[in-house]
């Protein structure tokens, strides 16, 4: 039977605790220094390309996990696919540098071969249950998948979006009260306006920016906070 085996780049002590986090569909695992994404995904797959991409969005939702774990979290990338031949025969595919996630790829390009330090963590009790729920709530896991994207105005109103759809409208998620409503506000009002952040600006002109508009870094913070409070509450 044909095997894909999927190696990611990173930092090593980041894949290494990517080690610890598994699903029913898919495992990081380590091989004589080099980190590999395993899933069951793969298995019905017979190109590249569409390997590719069924990895990237897995590595999305993985880095989403880690990241809303720990802020300092440096995201995994796909750094190379290899199809293992059932004679032993290895496909490597190259990949292109720099591919950015939940994208279109170019084809890779295709080489043949005959070829055959974690700093102290806490529990992963945390990161178990949030995995068990995503693979049960659609919402999550898209949530997930959208916070292990770079934390820009768009990506994080996106996620902020995916949080008010599933909890009833803005106005639930304000009564809520995991944030103030001013708030929510005028993080909305600064990520639509292109006086306001300019080209990150979900939308061109037509928005006036706030009188005091909140910086990337307050943005990224309120955001993670509600994606906390929001994944509290699923946890219950």
């Amino acid at each position: 039977m044909t095997e894909w085996q999927v190696r990611l780049k990173g930092e090593k002590s980041d894949l290494e605790y990517l080690c610890t986090l598994s699903s029913l569909n898919w495992s990081v695992t380590e091989q004589e220094g080099e980190y590999y994404l395993k899933s069951t995904r793969f298995n019905s797959l017979t190109d590249a390309h569409d390997v590719l991409g069924a990895a990237t969005n897995i590595l999305d939702f993985i880095n989403g996990v880690a990241k809303l774990k720990f802020e300092n979290f440096q995201a995994a990338k796909v750094g190379g696919i290899t199809r293992v031949e059932e004679d032993g025969k290895h496909t490597q595919f190259i990949m292109p540098s720099g591919i950015p996630s939940a994208v279109r790829f170019g084809r890779p390009t295709v080489v043949i071969s005959d070829g055959a330090e974690l700093s102290q963590r806490p529990g992963l009790q945390g990161e178990a249950l949030w995995i068990e729920i995503a693979e049960k709530d659609e919402s999550v896991d898209r949530a997930f998948a959208l916070y292990g994207l770079d934390h820009d105005w768009t990506n994080l109103y996106k996620l902020l979006e995916t949080i008010e759809y599933d909890v009833g409208g803005e106005r639930a998620l304000m009564n809520k009260l995991w944030a103030q409503s001013s708030k929510i506000k005028l993080f909305k009002q600064t990520a639509n306006s292109f006086h306001a952040v300019g080209r990150e600006a979900r939308h061109g002109r037509k928005y006036e920016a706030p009188r005091n508009p909140m910086s990337l870094n307050e943005a990224q913070s309120f955001i993670r906070n509600i994606f906390h409070e929001w994944l509290c509450s699923k946890c219950q």
